[in-house]
């Protein structure tokens, strides 16, 4: 089951609901770790579950022992799910790309990048040649992810997410 990362200024609420909008994709449970945990002594003991796991903190920051949890998430080779939300120039901040680049250092199975609020850009998205999955819209992330109140249009973004997710899931075989 893949990780989860939020990257720079995304609201608590947004987070949390983008989190548990992919446990409903995949049909699982959210645990939540602090990224001050050990990360080799968490992925040790987390081998064989079938959560979803939500990292709290930065994950790139190197911990007592000097590595950082990006590191070891490439080094067990367990797949990585990006959240991030735009600037309110509308323009995605540069620590989405540093934190892609820092994936193919450490050689992170990336999933994809999941928008979370502000507004969907597809042709910019597609020009900064990063793995968008798609975007979750800030009234659905309101609703606290509300399938039973989502118009048809909402459904069919998360459908989109969804099926770009298992997309690369599958082609990755992770």
């Amino acid at each position: 089951m893949p990780f989860i990362l939020a990257i720079g200024d995304i609201p608590k609420p947004f987070e949390d609901t983008g989190s548990l909008a992919i446990t409903r994709f995949f049909n699982s449970k959210l645990l939540r770790i602090s990224c001050e945990e050990h990360p080799n002594n968490f992925l040790s003991e987390f081998e064989n579950r079938n959560e979803i796991v939500q990292l709290i903190g930065d994950a790139a920051i190197s911990n007592s022992l000097g590595g950082s949890w990006l590191e070891s998430l490439g080094d067990w080779q367990k797949p990585v799910i990006l959240l991030a939300s735009p600037a309110s120039s509308g323009h995605i901040p540069g620590t989405v790309s540093a934190h892609v680049s820092l994936c193919k250092r450490y050689s992170v199975p990336l999933v994809g990048i999941i928008q979370l609020g502000g507004e969907w850009d597809s042709r910019r998205r597609s020009l900064d040649c990063l793995p968008w999955c798609g975007f979750i819209p800030s009234e659905l992330l309101k609703k606290d992810f509300n399938w039973e109140s989502a118009s048809f249009d909402e459904v069919f973004l998360l459908e989109d997410i969804y099926i770009n997710l298992k997309k690369t899931i599958s082609f990755f075989n992770l």
